[in-house]
Parts: C-alpha cells; structure tokens; sequence
C-alpha cells in the first residue's frame, strides 16, 4: 500500500506541478485534454471542472481537488480507498522548503503582446518570472482555474516541473488576470529556447455530473502513517 501511494503522490508531483495556482472557482464546466512533458517524458492528462472543483486523471491515477474545502483527494480504485490532503498544509510546508527571501520574491507578469490559438480557443502570452522565467499563454472568459497539485506540491521546481512558488505566497496571478487566468500552454524559457511542459489539446464544454467530483460510494479513507517523531495536526 505504501509503494502505491508513494508512486501516486510522485505521479501528481511531477504532472500537477506545472502551473500555478489561483485559488478562485472557474466559471468553465467541461474536461480539457493536456500533453504533460517532464524529465521523465510526455504524458497525457486529463481534468475536469464544474463548479470550483476539479478532476484530474493521468495513466490511471485520479486527484479530486475542491478549493472551498481545501482539500485534494486521491482515489485508489484498485484497493477501493481514497487519502485526503490539505491544501493549506501542503502550502505551509511548501513555505516552509523556500532556501532563501530571493524564492519569496513577487512574480513580475509581463504581456507580450502576442496571441495563439490553442485546441480551438484564443490565449495570450504573458512571460512571468521568479527565480525561472516562463511563458503562459492564457484565454480569457473562462474563468479562473485552480490546477490540481499547485497548491503546494513544492516550491521553485523542486516538487515538480514549473511549480512557482509565488503561485502558493502571493495573490498577484488573480489581481493581475481579472479576465481570468485559464493556462492553455506553459513553456519553460532559457535565452531564446522555450521548452513547451504543458499544452492542451482538446478544450469541450459540457454539462458533468456533480458524482466526477466526490468518492465513490464504498471506498475507504486511507491515512498515511505518523512517521516517529512527527505528528499530525
């Protein structure tokens, strides 16, 4: 069981990472398809929103995110249970892993100018820079997206590809992106290369069922064990 969840929690470290978060219920209902590029290779992911909540799934793992209750939750349907984590907490630790005042910096958020069309729908590129510089391009009018994993999974790349950690400190993505922040595509950008580490690829606007977004009937809560020496709060 242990082995499980720990290869879950890596998976979702390394894919939900890549974008940050702004904690605000987005007003698009529907599942957008993204292609997920890490160290370890290209991945296909998948969420869905209705309502604030999200649901993500790739290679077989699924992450329930609702940002009102602050909570993730992890569904293990081959053993028929689900771990609960708290957003907050997993923020509070991500502060906790910053080296240094240069990685608590405020985000610089830049327009570009520029504009793409992506599965469909409009965005514009805006380059945003911490202690890494990287390119999103955004569409407006859907609204503001909370990616599942952002709140906290680790801070400066160190929980995964592109978490900023200024995402988790600071309220600038929401007061800057009053249109609404809906990340089509992020590119890691070095000099003149830009590395692409998320893209979507389908973008379909639909009714969900609210039943997407909770546990399945007859499933288990699992809860990882105390680790000596620390303890839960």
């Amino acid at each position: 069981m242990r082995c499980t969840v720990r290869v879950s929690l890596v998976l979702f470290t390394l894919t939900m990472g890549s974008l940050p978060a702004v904690v605000e219920a987005q007003t698009f209902e529907g599942v957008v398809s993204y292609q997920v590029t890490t160290d370890k290779g290209t991945m296909d992911m998948t969420q869905s929103y209705k309502g604030g909540k999200v649901r993500t799934e790739t290679r077989g793992a699924t992450m329930l995110t609702d940002p009102q209750a602050g909570t993730q939750t992890m569904i293990m349907d081959q053993q028929k249970m689900y771990m609960v984590m708290d957003l907050k907490d997993m923020a509070e630790r991500a502060k906790g892993m910053m080296k240094n005042k240069s990685d608590t910096a405020s985000p610089k958020i830049t327009a570009e100018g520029t504009h793409e069309t992506i599965a469909g729908k409009t965005c514009d590129n805006y380059l945003v820079v911490t202690q890494v510089t990287r390119e999103i391009c955004v569409a407006k009018g859907m609204g503001n997206i909370m990616m599942a994993g952002g709140g906290g999974m680790g801070p400066g790349g160190q929980g995964g590809p592109g978490m900023d950690p200024g995402a988790v400190i600071h309220p600038e993505y929401a007061a800057f992106f009053k249109e609404g922040f809906f990340p089509l595509k992020l590119s890691d950008v070095e000099g003149t290369n830009k590395k692409v580490k998320l893209l979507a690829t389908k973008v379909e606007a639909k009714s969900l069922d609210a039943s997407l977004f909770e546990v399945p009937a007859g499933y288990t809560e699992f809860k990882m064990p105390t680790m000596p020496g620390h303890h839960r709060r």
